[in-house]
């Protein structure tokens, strides 16, 4: 398995498992059960643990699609700059559950000023981890890009070009091709 199955096979598992733990943690602290709390504190250490495989396969992603058709250097840069940002506090934040999990274990409640405090940064790693997933869907997704909804037939900016100017697209393609199979013919 390579960087990009492994990147593209975990990359919903901490976004996902963090915003489900967030919610479990608020619900738990809403109706005061220790045990909610627990397991909530419990799925953001695995999701914290998830997300570092996703983080280190993220370079040799890049490497595997950078050159492909389509894809939008300064789009990988966005998701690289805040995925940077999103392993940064979901690794803390994961960090400050594993702190509660051993805090729970010796004393049975935890304080509510911790437990406010881990809701409060789950809901800000939601956040920045939804926009670092979308931020990365858009490197491969064109229709979810801005413009997508109004092109819907998402023409490249060339045949749009050739259309206006009352251009077909498909001819130019056609003798672009018979202009590089002359030159093959030639060479030889």
């Amino acid at each position: 398995m390579d960087s990009v199955q492994i990147h593209l096979l975990l990359n919903h598992a901490p976004i996902m498992g963090s915003l489900l733990a967030t919610a479990l943690l608020a619900w738990g602290l809403l109706r005061k059960n220790e045990e909610v709390v627990r397991v909530s504190l419990y799925i953001l250490v695995g999701s914290a643990l998830a997300a570092l495989p996703v983080y280190f396969s993220g370079e040799g992603a890049e490497e595997a699609v950078e050159h492909l058709p389509g894809v939008v250097e300064n789009l990988i840069e966005d998701h690289e700059h805040l995925a940077k940002v999103a392993i940064m506090i979901m690794e803390g934040l994961g960090l400050a559950a594993l702190g509660g999990i051993f805090f729970s274990f010796r004393r049975q409640t935890l304080p509510l000023w911790y437990a406010g405090l881990l809701l409060a940064l789950g809901l800000v790693n939601g956040g920045v981890m939804a926009q670092t997933a979308h931020l990365g869907g858009l490197i491969r997704h064109s229709e979810i890009r801005a413009g997508a909804a109004k092109d819907p037939q998402n023409k490249s900016e060339k045949d749009k070009q050739n259309q206006n100017q009352g251009n077909d697209p498909s001819e130019e393609k056609k003798d672009a091709q018979k202009e590089n199979d002359h030159d093959k013919d030639h060479d030889d």
